[in-house]
């Protein structure tokens, strides 16, 4: 797990609720503080969270479709020039998001209980 990101992003919401300026060069103690934080917050949700694959699966279908297909469909429309070579990529964008989001209904009925395994 890279928790880089994890870590700068929790020590620069410390900062802003202390009324800092988030620092170019921290000392290893906080670092390693939030590091230690967060592996054992992920730690605890792994072993409490015991079906993980279908929340990745939910988040699979909604939140990666929408990075790889919807958004860039949408930046096409609005940046590039109305080309028919465009449009054809624009339309295969949706065609692609639409059937990567398909899964999100079917996951949810079946983890309701109204669709069969």
């Amino acid at each position: 797990v890279n928790l880089h990101p994890t870590m700068r992003s929790g020590l620069q919401i410390v900062d802003y609720f202390r009324g800092r300026d988030t620092p170019t060069t921290r000392p290893f103690a906080p670092r390693a503080a939030m590091t230690i934080t967060c592996v054992i917050i992920q730690a605890l949700v792994a072993i409490k969270v015991p079906n993980v694959g279908d929340v990745l699966g939910l988040l699979g279908g909604s939140v990666a479709t929408a990075m790889m297909f919807v958004i860039p469909a949408y930046c096409m429309r609005i940046i590039l020039p109305r080309t028919k070579k465009h449009r054809v990529f624009e339309a295969m964008l949706w065609f692609f998001a639409l059937v990567g989001f398909a899964s999100v209904p079917i996951k949810v009925l079946r983890l309701a209980g109204a669709m069969p395994q």
